[in-house]
């Protein structure tokens, strides 16, 4: 008894403490009446309390125009603070007067007969509340509360295990297992994790029993077929509801296949794919076969021999097995390797099929065009496999436009001489360069898995030239400068004699005059070194830079 009137001090208090908070944060109307009541709490027959309550009516609107509702019926709502996105609390409103503070975590999904409880929570207390009757069906007693429909509910105890109760609280699995899931395509089945072990089983909330035992590390439906695959130490199967192995061997890997009955599976280290009576429909003796198709349902393997080619559920050759690699990016233009010599195949587009034969020493992909070496010569293909650039260069780089990354260049080298090549390779520029490089652009940042580089404007030098050429090859600007290390907003840092300055492209002239050691543009702010000292560069006019 003494610990009953213990706890029931505790939660008086708390409740009083509640309430006096949130009245605390509603803003008053001044023609506003409180109604104080007093309120008798008898624990037993020889201990009574009196409390003393401040009753108002709030009104939602009145509260500096802080809160916000939403409607649950004619008579209730949510109320909660229209600041406060993350982790938000929410109270629930009757005709005008709160009946639970903005407190309460809730949990409004699958709703239970009558509409009318939610599962709600203070911290990791979790209960069920009735806004008919304004009482809580289910303590706030559990760690967590979800309702998983047909009002059962699946709730975590203190201790960390899960069990399921009904809405009378009333124990339906006990509170010993590390998960509990509904049962796909079955009701009043339910998926059970051991946390001992690990392992899986199915639990008949009917029968109250187990209808398949905690024995599968892994248990997943198949289509709607009524079987499920299931792990365990001897492989993989598909097994019954009432737990009857469907194949005759366990698998070390069993894949399902969309719009198939078929599976692809491995045994003994080799894999094929059988049908759901285990016949044989491409025999289990490939070295792979890869589990994701292409979009004709082609399936990229490697035979007994080691060649790469593909097949399609059926058994079907798409591609034929003769090549000694072929790579698996998600591109839709794959590389393929006979011997040292490089070509391409094309997926995603009906069947697989070759559009570039292997006579290339390397190919670089990309998106939209091909980069090929032949006889240490380098030319471009179009996504289609065509030579739009003659292996005639003895070097190709792609450049991106910085702003658009949709459009770019090639800067290619040919009898030690740089040109721009446009994208469909054409050269754009009036002459050769003894050098065009792009200028690093100061004010993006290029991730480390960036493979192609992004500029405004390009370097280029001519004999004793140095100057600036823009995207489409032509000529903005020639100077004497000694080098030029950077660009920002149509801006360069430019170095002279060892000291480096700023030059606008735009107002053609020298902002920022060669004198200091370093420059640095940051979005934090723009500054110069000169020895030790370090300025805050004023880019607009270089006598009103400051020493910091």
């Amino acid at each position: 008894m003494i610990d009953l009137k213990n706890c029931i001090k505790v939660l008086t208090l708390a409740i009083l403490l509640t309430n006096a908070n949130f009245a605390f944060a509603q803003k008053k109307k001044k023609d506003k009446k409180e109604t104080t009541i007093k309120e008798t709490i008898r624990v037993d027959d020889d201990e009574v309390y009196e409390v003393m309550e401040v009753q108002e009516v709030v009104n939602v609107s009145d509260s500096y125009n802080r809160l916000s509702s939403d409607k649950i019926n004619e008579d209730t709502k949510w109320v909660y603070s229209k600041y406060r996105s993350s982790d938000r609390k929410y109270g629930i409103s009757k005709r005008g007067k709160m009946i639970l503070p903005m407190l309460f975590s809730r949990q409004i999904y699958n709703k239970v007969s009558g509409d009318n409880a939610f599962c709600m929570g203070i911290g990791a207390n979790y209960g069920l509340y009735n806004i008919d009757k304004e009482i809580w069906e289910i303590p706030m007693m559990y760690a967590t509360l979800k309702h998983l429909g047909n009002d059962i509910f699946l709730a975590r105890a203190k201790s960390g295990y899960y069990g399921l109760i009904n809405r009378s609280n009333e124990v339906l699995i006990p509170f010993e297992w590390g998960e509990i899931s509904r049962f796909e395509g079955i009701d009043n089945y339910y998926l059970i994790h051991d946390k001992k072990n690990s392992l899986r089983g199915v639990y008949s909330l009917l029968r109250d029993q187990f209808v398949i035992s905690c024995e599968y590390k892994s248990f997943s439906k198949i289509r709607n077929d009524n079987l499920y695959k299931v792990n365990n130490n001897k492989g993989y199967n598909l097994i019954t509801i009432d737990n009857k192995a469907g194949l005759k061997n366990w698998y070390q890997e069993l894949h399902t296949i969309r719009d198939s009955k078929n599976f692809i599976v491995k045994l003994n280290d080799k894999m094929g794919i059988i049908d759901e009576n285990e016949n044989i429909i491409v025999p289990i003796e490939y070295q792979n076969i890869r589990v994701s198709r292409y979009n004709d349902g082609s399936y990229l393997a490697i035979n007994k021999d080691g060649k790469y080619g593909c097949i399609t559920a059926n058994g079907e050759i798409s591609l034929p097995f003769e090549y000694d690699f072929l790579n698996t990016s998600y591109s839709n233009s794959l590389t393929t390797r006979k011997g040292d010599k490089c070509g391409m195949i094309q997926v995603n587009n009906g069947s697989p099929h070759e559009i570039v034969t292997c006579e290339y020493d390397a190919i670089i992909v990309d998106k939209e065009s091909l980069i090929v070496k032949k006889k240490d010569k380098f030319g471009i293909l179009d996504s289609y496999g065509k030579l739009i650039a003659p292996c005639e260069y003895e070097s190709i780089e792609k450049v991106l436009f910085k702003n658009y990354s949709s459009n770019y260049i090639y800067l290619a080298k040919k009898d030690n001489k740089y040109t721009i090549l446009d994208k469909g390779s054409r050269e754009i520029t009036a002459k050769g360069y003894d050098l065009i490089t792009p200028i690093v652009s100061l004010d993006i940042r290029n991730s480390y898995y960036n493979t192609v580089r992004k500029c405004n404007f390009l370097l280029f030098k001519d004999k004793a030239k140095l100057g600036v050429l823009d995207m489409l090859g032509k000529e903005v600007l020639e100077t004497k400068y000694d080098d030029i290390t950077g660009e920002f907003n149509n801006m360069i840092i430019v170095k002279n004699k060892n000291k480096v300055g700023i030059y606008n492209l735009l107002t053609k002239r020298e902002t920022t005059a060669c004198i200091y050691d370093q420059i640095i543009i940051d979005k934090t702010g723009n500054y110069g070194t000169i020895g030790t000292a370090i300025y805050k560069l004023n880019l607009a006019d270089n006598t009103k830079s400051i020493k910091m």
